[in-house]
C-alpha cells in the first residue's frame, strides 16, 4: 500500500487512507484480473510473522489487503 515492495507496510490508520488516496488517484483498472499471486503474498506476510511469535496475543500487525476490480476475478 505504501507503493514500496520491499518495505508495504504502514504506521497507522491515518498513513493508511494516505497511501489509499493516493493509490486510488494512480491506478488503471485493467483486464484479466489477476488476484492469486498477490494474495498469496499477503499471506505468506502473515504467516512469516504468526511463525515468530510464541502466543497469537503478541502479533503486533494487521494486514489489509485493498483489492480494486474492473470484473471479475480470473484467476482464483
Amino acid at each position: 500500500m505504501s507503493g514500496d515492495f520491499v518495505d508495504p507496510f504502514v504506521t497507522n490508520q491515518e498513513e493508511l487512507l494516505s497511501c489509499y488516496n493516493g493509490t486510488i488517484k494512480t491506478v488503471r483498472l485493467a483486464l484479466p484480473v489477476n488476484y492469486k499471486s498477490i494474495i498469496k503474498f499477503v499471506c505468506d506476510l502473515a504467516q512469516m510473522e504468526f511463525g515468530t511469535v510464541d502466543n497469537v496475543s503478541d502479533i503486533r500487525n494487521y494486514y489489509v489487503l485493498v483489492l480494486l476490480m474492473a470484473g471479475v476475478i480470473d484467476d482464483l
